[in-house]
């Protein structure tokens, strides 16, 4: 059942239908601003970590 769920979700991304909310991408080695970030409101979307060059 939630690989139906993730395929459909998937396609609806890939049909521009859905988006995803995404503030910013950091360095991992940021990882603990980017949790202040999120616990004091400072963000409105997702934050991602980079792993990486």
């Amino acid at each position: 059942m939630l690989a139906e769920y993730t395929r459909e979700a998937l396609q609806l991304l890939a049909k521009g239908e859905i988006r995803l909310g995404i503030t910013g991408v950091l360095p991992l080695d940021e990882a603990a601003q980017a949790h202040v970030a999120l616990e004091s409101g400072g963000s409105t979307g997702k934050l991602l970590l980079r792993v990486g060059g």
